[in-house]
C-alpha cells in the first residue's frame, strides 16, 4: 500500500482489541486505511473515503444521492438511516461495500471485511 501511495500519510497505532498486536491507521488526504495484526502480517481491514473524487466501479462517490446507489447496486444486504451495506458473500473475511449516508446523500464510501 505504501509503495503504491507513497509516504504522505498520518500514522496512528493502538493495541488491538481483537488480535495480538497493534491495529494501524494510515490516513492519506483522500482515504484512510485501517489494518489489523495477524500472525501472517497486517490485514487491510478497511478503506474509508469521504473524498468526492473517490468512486466505486459503478461511479458512486461521496455526494451522490442514495437513489443512485440503489439504482447501481440494488437493495442492500443491510441498511439503516445512516448506512447501506452490500456484501460479496457471508461469513468471516467476506468483503462489504458500504455507503455512509446523511439524509439521502452519500457522505463516505468504504470497503471493509468482517474479522476472520
Amino acid at each position: 500500500m505504501i509503495e503504491a501511495l507513497g509516504d504522505g500519510y498520518e500514522y496512528a497505532e493502538g493495541k488491538s482489541c481483537n488480535y495480538d498486536g497493534l491495529d494501524k491507521t494510515y490516513a492519506y488526504e483522500t482515504a484512510t486505511f485501517y489494518t489489523n495484526p495477524l500472525s501472517e502480517g497486517d490485514l487491510l481491514a478497511e478503506i474509508y473515503s469521504e473524498d468526492p473524487e473517490t468512486a466505486t466501479s459503478k461511479g458512486i462517490s461521496p455526494g451522490a444521492p442514495k437513489s443512485d446507489v440503489l439504482a447501481a447496486y440494488g437493495e442492500p444486504a443491510e441498511q439503516d438511516d445512516h448506512l447501506l451495506i452490500y456484501r460479496a458473500s457471508e461469513g468471516p473475511g467476506a468483503p462489504a461495500l458500504c455507503f455512509e449516508l446523511e439524509g439521502d446523500v452519500v457522505t463516505a464510501v468504504f470497503l471493509t471485511v468482517d474479522p476472520v
